[in-house]
């Protein structure tokens, strides 16, 4: 069955009534971990805070093999509400086609009033105790950096914010990058909590190939047992940490373990305000879910020696009666939830054993013709896309968005190579401009680089739909079917004049709409008995004249020659 990645959930609300909130409607968007079947569709009803049924709707989910992650949103714009207080959600996938129909969430959520008139946002303070701790074998398996998320309040902005790392108390020298995601926004667009991620490029999990003097700098975790915190800093003030252990070269998992949205697992680990000095929380990991009120949550889904289960279980929900009484996670931590175990977190962590056999264990794979083509493919796709897929973050513009289109296009050809090369290890080390990486690595970076493209392909078209909605709100009747066949942004609006039409408001008020084109007219010409094609520039103006309701009055077309139309074009007598 499907599973959900619990900390992948979030709920923030969309306005309605257009640039002036009316109201609220919800937006819910998660990851999925497949296998999805064939036909599937995600069914999901909101309840008020009566009891009584809001709405029900659905959203159409593709087909996905087992593991496979699928970014799901549910939106609901058909109707809005104007009050506060705890909606039920429940979410189930159902195909018919195959027979399916699981459930994957049952819980509520908070709505509080905010300062003005019918504006709204989500309670999402539970995610403000929350810490988020992995290692990026995704970007580089054979030393993952170290990565920590929190979640602060308000608007916090790349630029104000640092991360630093300690070690029994001791701040490691090179500080994080630091990016953004999430904002958490009300009915108003204004954000009221953001996601922040923390990457240690000199903190790493392991180094497979310390034995070659590479990464000679930095701290190893499996190295280095003991207590660590992660420090994050909004305008030079301590707001975060994120404390964990490292036992046995591992870091000491205190709650669940979940698979990551796009690369390896994620430990939940609590995280603590700003009390007491950089670094002081030491090793005191909270033992549950953050913002669940206790060990209660952690221990329903980790089990009583405070690890996350290693096999995945097809079926986690709470039984009757049993549901945590806590916004965490929308008031459900466990219903289809997806589960990853330690072994999973060091999976691509090389054997002491294989460190100190030398040269044989790194034994150059590259002389097969088929590695050799494999590696090559693999470097040009990197070299050429990886920086831009995995750093530039949207609103991504149009030439972005062709990048993205150009990578997913290389899939076809990549495919046939990486399955001629299927039978060598992951182990199997070769080199990328002049740098030393493995097999598996060349696989999980193309795989990323894969992933983000099609990410960047599906956010694209979500801004695009997000831009074009308040459009749709305005207009009715023949106005917002020409409109559909004419999106704004792709299409330039004029009105009497040939005024340019910029908003909205402006575009249902226009009694004439134009649009201007070009119109190359072809001829023949003689000269002294020669006979010639010939091509002159040419316009074409198409109007429409509209009632108040929206409903065509009149339709026409006008042409002639010449580089662009003249004003009289754009009069209708």
């Amino acid at each position: 069955m499907p599973l959900i990645i619990k900390h992948s959930l979030r709920i923030q609300l969309d306005s309605f009534g257009g640039y002036r909130p009316e109201g609220w409607c919800p937006r819910v968007g998660f990851t999925l971990l497949g296998p999805v079947p064939a036909g599937a569709v995600l069914e999901w009803t909101v309840t008020r805070p009566d009891g009584a049924v809001w709405f029900s709707g659905t959203a159409r989910l593709r087909e996905a093999a087992a593991d496979e992650r699928i970014a799901a949103e549910l939106r609901h714009g058909e109707d809005g509400c104007d009050e506060a207080g705890t909606f039920g959600l429940r979410i189930r996938l159902v195909s018919a086609l195959d027979g399916v129909d699981e459930l994957l969430h049952d819980g509520s959520f908070t709505v509080t009033a905010r300062g003005g008139e019918h504006l709204y946002a989500v309670d999402n303070s539970w995610l403000g105790g929350l810490g988020l701790v992995s290692l990026d074998t995704a970007g580089l398996a054979d030393a993952p950096r170290l990565r920590a998320t929190a979640f602060l309040p308000g608007d916090a902005q790349a630029y104000q914010l640092e991360a630093h790392c300690f070690f029994r108390g001791v701040r490691l020298p090179e500080p994080a990058s630091v990016a953004t995601g999430w904002a958490g926004p009300g009915n108003d667009g204004e954000p009221t909590l953001r996601e922040v991620l923390a990457e240690f490029d000199a903190v790493r999990g392991w180094n497979n190939d310390r034995a070659s003097g590479w990464g000679s700098g930095w701290h190893l975790l499996d190295e280095n047992d003991g207590p660590y915190e992660v420090v994050f800093l909004r305008d030079s003030t301590v707001v975060r940490r994120v404390p964990f252990e490292v036992t046995d070269g591992r870091i000491v998992a205190t709650g669940p373990i979940e698979p990551g949205t796009s690369g390896g697992p994620v430990l939940v680990v609590e995280a603590h305000d700003a009390a007491g000095p950089a670094g002081s929380s030491g090793a005191a990991p909270a033992r549950g879910p953050a913002g669940s009120g206790g060990s209660a949550g952690t221990e329903a889904l980790a089990g009583t020696d405070g690890r996350a289960p290693a096999i995945r279980t097809t079926d986690r929900r709470v039984p009757d009666g049993e549901a945590p009484d806590s916004a965490a996670y929308y008031g459900d931590p466990v219903t289809a939830a997806a589960r990853a175990g330690i072994d999973e977190v060091y999976a691509d962590r090389a054997p002491v054993a294989a460190e100190a056999s030398g040269a044989a264990a790194a034994a150059d794979a590259t002389d097969d013709p088929a590695v050799r083509a494999f590696v090559d493919r693999a470097e040009r796709l990197l070299q050429t896309w990886e920086h831009d897929m995995t750093t530039t973050a949207p609103p991504f513009g149009f030439a972005q968005t062709l990048a993205a289109d150009a990578v997913l296009r290389e899939n076809d050809d990549y495919l046939p190579l990486a399955a001629a090369v299927a039978s060598v290890p992951d182990s199997a080390s070769t080199t990328i401009a002049g740098v030393p990486v493995t097999i598996g690595e060349l696989r999980s970076r193309v795989e990323s680089l894969f992933a983000a493209a099609r990410s960047r392909l599906e956010a694209t078209a979500t801004a695009e739909e997000d831009a074009l909605a308040p459009y749709r709100a305005a207009l009715a009747g023949d106005k917002l079917r020409i409109f559909e066949e004419h999106p704004a942004g792709t299409f330039e609006y004029l009105t009497t004049g040939r005024a340019v039409i910029d908003t909205p408001e402006q575009l249902a008020g226009a009694e004439y709409w134009y649009f201007e084109g070009a119109n190359d007219v072809s001829g023949t010409v003689s000269a002294d008995g020669v006979q010639a094609r010939v091509t002159a520039a040419g316009w074409r103006v198409v109007g429409w004249q509209f009632d108040a309701d929206g409903t065509t009055v009149d339709h026409w077309e006008v042409q002639g020659t010449g580089t662009s139309a003249p004003l009289s074009a754009f009069r209708r007598e």
